[in-house]
């Protein structure tokens, strides 16, 4: 095998083994498992779909990251940080 493609294994390995690691430590109390990867709930009215593998997540048609969804379910009033979008 060429060594470019040996280590593009590797890195896939690598990174399915760490969504793995996230999907196993998340905690998933109070949510539908639609997919292994997708879980859904709802909240005040509005439904929360939660990839944990990837640390993503959508509201109101807004998709977030980060780990701290957690704290904004359990009643912080602060609205989620988004990602800064890249320009092109």
């Amino acid at each position: 095998m060429s060594e470019m493609g040996d280590m593009y294994r590797e890195m896939r390995k690598g990174r399915q083994r760490l969504r793995q690691e996230a999907l196993d430590k998340a905690d998933t109390t109070g949510f539908v498992q639609l997919t292994p990867w997708h879980f859904q709930r709802m909240h005040d009215g509005d439904v929360i779909n939660w990839w944990p593998s990837g640390d993503k997540w959508q509201w109101r048609g807004r998709i977030y990251y980060g780990r701290w969804m957690a704290a904004f379910l359990e009643g912080a009033r602060s609205a989620p940080r988004r990602r800064p979008k890249r320009k092109p």
